[in-house]
Formats: C-alpha cells, structure tokens, sequence
C-alpha cells in the first residue's frame, strides 16, 4: 500500500476500558391522573357485564320467590312487599309444602326496586364508559332508551298512582274514591244534613295492636285484635263474647280469623278484615265500650256503629279507603245492554254530570266500556255495576306516568328495528364487495 493511502487505526484498548460505562436503568415517567380518574374508576366497575348479569339472576329469584308467596298472600301485599321496596324479607316457610306452613325464620333480599335501580346505573355507566354514539350503534342507544323510560315508569307508577273505585247509585252524586286493597277506621261526627266530619285511622296502625292517641280523635283506641282477613259474622252467646265489655254487634256477634286471600285463589274474594277495639275517654281513661268493627258490615250496607263521649255521638266503621275529591258526579242514567235472554251484561253506559265545588255541572258525559271520562287529571273507566242494576261502578285511575310505557315499547321497536335494518344494510353492501 503506498504511503498515500488513508490508514485507519484501532482505538486503544485502554479507552474502551477507561470509558463511563452507560446505565441500563431509565427514570420512571411520571403519571398524571387527572381529577376525573375515580370516577371512571368507579363507572368501569359499575358498568360491568358480570353485575348486570347478577342482577339479572337476583331478578329472577326474586320473581320466584314472589310467586312463591302469592301461595298464602294476596297479589298487592306481594307487590308491596316483594316488588316495591328496597330490602324484602323472604319467609322460610314458602318453600314448603302447604302443611308445612308454620317453618320459622327467613332472610333478606334485595327488592325489586333496589334490583331495578341498579339495573338502570348498570346501564348508564356501561353508556358512559364503553359505548360510543356512532351511527352504526343509533338502534342500541334508541333500545336502551326505551328500555331506561320503562324502569324509570315503573318507579313513577308505583311512587304516584292511585286506582280505586266510585259506585253511584243511579239518581244520586258521588265525591269520593274507595280504594278495595286499603282499609281505615273512621271516626264519623254528624255537622248538618250535608256534610259529616271524618277522622280516619289507616290498617297499617291497627296491626299494630296498641293504643292510639290523637288530638283529631274524640277519644283514645285501644286495639285488641286485627284481622287481616276473617270468616263471615257468626252468633254467640254472651258468655263466649272474645272480649269483656262488648257493646254494639259484639254482644249478639264474633269472627274468627282467616289466611289472608292469596294471589293464586281462582274465586278472587276480597278480603274482610275485623278488629276487636276498645274506646276510652281521653281525660279520664274510662272505657267507652269493646267494639267488633269488620268490614262484613258495611259490605252489608250495615250503619255506622256508635260511640257516646262527652255528649257526643260518633259513628264507627271499619271499610275500604276513601279519597274524597273537590268535585262530584252525579249519575243521570244507567243503561246496560243484556245478551239474549240472560242476565249478564253484554255492554254498559252511564250518563254523569261533573259538578264543581261551588255546586255548578261543569259538564255532561256518557261513559261507555271504550269511552272513558278524564278529568282533574284522573280517567273515568266504566267498570262495573250494582247488584240489581241500580247503579254503576267508574274505575278511576290517576297516573302521571300513564304514557310512559307506551314511549317505552315505541322506542324498543323503533330501536330494534334501526338496529337491525343497519346490520342488513352493512350486510348487503359487504356481500357486493365480495
């Protein structure tokens, strides 16, 4: 190689040696979370298929169990108790046999509205973390939509409704609901030929089976005994009255008790509670007489019972619920449509005028089986009618969220349909391209 040409050296080993070898350690970036991290934390885990699959599971017993209970109880205290609430108390004793019936104990579980409550956070958080609004996901969002407005209706109805009956008699006026699942123990004073004062005392109080104490009331009630459900009125001799000191029908009358009406009882009879109830004096605690109330009297039209006090007289009833309305109706006609040559009505129509509070018809109506009247926010349906055909029976029903389960299976629909007119169009288009 001539001395012109570009040599090329070797490094020293010493300076390979010498040099500062290189960590193979790198800093640790640092996070930043920002203020918003917990809560998505928190909507990760409540958007969680496995709890909507649980919740699906509790759902399912929890139906079970209700069915299982309508054995022995009626359809609205299983709703009641069951259904609408939060925290039920399931009984041992529904899982036996009907001889078996007297098996102690039990253990809670999560109502239908707790269940259905979470059900809808599943679904909201499951909306807010993992779903995205895209065109091709429009048929699941407007779903869930339908299927949110249906939990949300059920929490309305349940919360705000009310349903109950008005029988009328033909040529009379009606200003008051009766609610046939509900009962109350009221207190009646006479105030003029038009108007009667009325204190009343739910059944939830009378279950309780102590003293009641009230300044609306004239006096103090003790409760005995309250039956849910009894067997009709039979006589007794005085010395097998139930309790000392009976007056009124109690001397000539008594009832023993009964299972309450279950949900499954194919002949569907109301229930007829009674109670054994004691009234003293408010000031000086003398009894004012041991009374037998039930609702087998005024199912017979029977008269108010009376109680003396202070130079008053009061009526005394056990009955259905009433909810008494600003207005009346009045019943011009009753006219029912028979089947040939039978008794059963084959279609019924009541001709009632509204009157307002100060007296004046506000209107005239005919309420048909497909005709119902609204009005005050309430709707008239035509029910029923008096034994003998004397007059007719109006469903009234007020629910503000009477629309929402129509907007509900309207969205569902609409949703699934969407939903899948989008995957046959993806469908098609990907079966062109191939």
């Amino acid at each position: 190689m001539s001395d012109s040409a570009i040599q090329t050296s070797a490094k020293p080993a010493e300076a390979l040696v010498n040099r500062p070898a290189v960590s193979a350690t790198r800093p640790t970036p640092q996070v930043h979370r920002s203020r918003w991290w917990w809560l998505r934390r928190i909507l990760q885990f409540a958007a969680s298929l496995r709890i909507t699959v649980v919740l699906f599971l509790l759902a399912a017993l929890l139906i079970f169990f209700g069915t299982l209970a309508q054995v022995d109880a009626g359809i609205w205290t299983v709703v009641s108790k069951y259904f609408r609430c939060f925290i039920t108390w399931i009984p041992l004793k529904i899982f036996f046999p009907s001889g078996m019936r007297e098996v102690p104990g039990g253990f809670p579980f999560p109502g239908g509205w707790l269940i259905a409550g979470l059900l809808l956070a599943n679904l909201l958080a499951a909306h807010a973390v993992r779903f995205r609004l895209t065109w091709k996901r429009a048929g699941v969002m407007v779903l869930h939509a339908g299927l949110i407005v249906m939990v949300v209706s059920e929490f309305v109805t349940g919360l705000f409704a009310v349903e109950g009956q008005m029988p009328i008699v033909e040529g009379q006026s009606a200003n008051y609901v009766v609610h046939s699942n509900k009962y109350e123990l009221a207190v009646i004073s006479h105030v003029n030929d038009s108007t009667d004062h009325v204190v009343v005392v739910p059944a939830e109080q009378l279950v309780r089976q102590g003293v009641i104490k009230d300044d609306a009331l004239p006096f103090d009630i003790q409760v005995l005994k309250y039956m849910a459900n009894s067997e009709a009125p039979t006589p007794v001799a005085p010395s097998e009255q139930m309790f000392e000191g009976m007056v009124g029908a109690g001397v000539l009358w008594t009832t023993v008790e009964k299972p309450e009406n279950s949900g499954v009882d194919t002949k569907s009879n109301e229930d007829m509670p009674s109670s054994f109830v004691a009234f003293k004096d408010r000031e000086t605690g003398k009894s004012l007489g041991t009374y037998f109330l039930s609702r087998w009297w005024s199912a017979l039209n029977d008269e108010p019972q009376k109680v003396e006090t202070n130079g008053k007289t009061y009526g005394i009833e056990l009955r259905w619920k009433r909810t008494y309305k600003p207005y009346s109706v009045h019943l011009e006609k009753y006219s029912p449509e028979y089947y040939p040559n039978s008794d059963t009505p084959k279609e019924y129509a009541s001709t009632v005028q509204v009157i307002g509070p100060d007296g004046e018809q506000e209107r005239s109506v005919t309420i048909s089986m497909n005709a119902p009247l609204r009005h005050g926010g309430e709707t008239f349906y035509q029910a029923g009618f008096l034994p003998n055909g004397k007059g007719t029976i109006l469903q009234v029903v007020r629910n503000p969220g009477w629309l929402m389960p129509y907007i509900s299976c309207a969205l569902v629909s609409i949703g699934m349909m969407v939903h899948f007119g989008i995957q046959l169009v993806e469908f098609l288009r990907r079966r062109n391209m191939a």
